[in-house]
């Protein structure tokens, strides 16, 4: 009788790991799926229109909206703030 209760108890222990498996590679390939998506339509291009002689020091972001860019202009140095969602640059702010 103990020996029938404990072979049941393995068959039903092996199902539930056979389906835990497929529910995890299901789960795997459902995200990885989705989020190729995702990263597409996130991208986006935007152009500050720099002159040869500029280039981008650093890029920090400010919040979910604005991002902070340092350009470097030979000696000078020069922030703009540029809003993601308008899509135009805010403010700038000289030294």
């Amino acid at each position: 009788m103990f020996e029938k209760l404990i072979k049941y108890i393995v068959y039903i222990l092996s199902i539930l790991i056979i389906i835990a498996l497929g529910a995890l590679i299901y789960g795997i390939f459902k995200k990885t799926s989705l989020n190729s998506f995702n990263h597409e339509e996130n991208i986006f291009e935007f152009s500050l229109n720099l002159n040869s002689n500029q280039k981008i020091e650093s890029l920090e972001v400010i919040d979910s909206n604005n991002l902070l860019i340092i350009i470097d202009t030979e000696n000078h140095l020069e922030g703009v703030i540029y809003n993601l969602r308008s899509k135009k640059v805010i403010q700038k702010i000289s030294k």
